[in-house]
């Protein structure tokens, strides 16, 4: 196969890093970045996201602000200077930029050099505890909102983060797998009475893909995988033993082995001993990485821990290997074409089909959905009202040749 310059790096959906197809085009939403309740006026931190630094501070008074990494001098990271205000100073020479990436103080240089200078900045917006950045070209879409989730009588918000180490392309294609949790997470399924195995069906439809689950008793239970990269179901976990969470699930690429997870629930009776568990747990990365290593069991391991799912989960999917469709060398040579682990030259179908629209110049798609936790099923428009704005299941625009 032999690459154009109008072709694209890689269109495998595992890829994210040197402008491939998946990356650009997860870059056209909305995505959660972070969690609001680490960052306290004054702090800045650097993150990465889809291969690429950013830095993200909050201001004094409160505006959280997502900028270009590097100081555009001499390529220190913003993320180490200070917050003043709502500006950032870079700490190596106290070049000192506003939140809309506007220069102010330029200390040893002329004004009329300064006034050329400016950080990239990008869209955010904080909701539900997170804060969520737009990381595409151009004017973001509307921002997603989800009633269900917004629902302070569905229970106590509760919204968290945790690294995964390996593609979140195998996170993502676990989100819609239902058999795994019997074997991976079978004692705490056994507490729900989820102990025979299901019939599962999926349909595509224009937000992503649901799936359905129907078990032997007559009960079913729905996952809705929006495009690209969001769960959102009813999910039994730790915290509440008795009631399904509602829950929501972001699976960002941090880079090519890398995955940030960033979950939001609605727990309708939080265990108040897990509540004060969490203040002094082991960060499950560091379990599984123990577990990896042979240095203990999954059995072993506390039974009780508040996310021992993210453990098993993590012992089962990193143990899978790097899970990319391109050997290593294609990363670092995005010229060369993708070849999928069974040689076929296959892309990932679904998702795959969903970017060439983007490729192709397709239109969004819009419909107005309820994501109900129960049925999720469209409402009449006269209803919108009461459920929810308008919410557009965005396609990206065109991608530039």
């Amino acid at each position: 196969m032999t690459m154009t310059s109008q072709s694209y790096p890689s269109d495998d959906f595992s890829i994210v890093e040197n402008d491939a197809i998946a990356g650009q085009y997860l870059a056209t939403f909305w995505q959660p970045v972070a969690l609001s309740k680490d960052y306290a006026p004054g702090t800045s931190k650097r993150i990465k996201l889809l291969g690429k630094f950013y830095t993200l501070y909050r201001g004094d008074e409160g505006a959280i602000n997502l900028v270009q990494d590097r100081c555009p001098h001499r390529g220190t990271s913003l993320a180490y200077g200070w917050v003043e205000g709502n500006c950032i100073r870079c700490r190596y020479h106290g070049w000192k930029f506003s939140g809309d990436g506007q220069g102010v103080e330029f200390p040893a240089e002329t004004a009329t050099y300064a006034r050329s200078i400016s950080l990239e900045t990008h869209p955010v917006r904080e909701y539900l505890g997170v804060v969520f950045g737009y990381l595409g070209e151009g004017e973001p879409p509307e921002f997603p909102r989800y009633p269900e989730l917004e629902d302070e009588s569905a229970g106590e918000l509760v919204s968290m983060a945790v690294t995964l180490p390996y593609n979140y392309f195998q996170r993502v294609e676990n989100d819609v797998d239902e058999v795994h949790i019997y074997y991976v997470h079978r004692d705490l399924m056994a507490n729900f009475g989820l102990i025979e195995l299901p019939r599962i069906t999926a349909k595509e439809t224009d937000y992503g893909l649901l799936a359905t689950t129907a078990r032997p008793d007559g009960s079913k239970f729905f996952t809705h995988f929006h495009m690209p990269n969001l769960m959102l179901r009813e999910a039994a976990i730790g915290q509440d033993k008795e009631n399904l969470a509602i829950h929501a699930a972001w699976r960002l690429p941090i880079d090519n082995v890398t995955t940030l997870s960033v979950m939001i629930d609605r727990i309708k009776n939080y265990d108040e001993s897990i509540r004060e568990s969490e203040k002094e747990m082991v960060d499950p990365a560091e379990i599984a990485a123990r577990v990896l290593a042979g240095e203990l069991t999954l059995d072993e391991v506390d039974q009780n821990h508040p996310l021992l799912p993210v453990i098993q989960d993590t012992v089962a999917m990193a143990a899978q290997g790097l899970s990319l469709t391109v050997p290593p060398s294609i990363w670092a040579n995005p010229t060369e074409p993708s070849v999928s682990s069974d040689g076929s030259g296959r892309a990932n179908s679904k998702l795959c089909r969903m970017a060439s629209r983007a490729k192709t110049g397709a239109a969004p798609m819009r419909k107005n959905w309820s994501c109900t936790s129960r049925a999720m099923t469209r409402r009449p428009t006269a209803r919108r009202a009461l459920t929810m704005s308008r919410r557009p299941m965005w396609l990206p625009p065109p991608m530039p040749a």
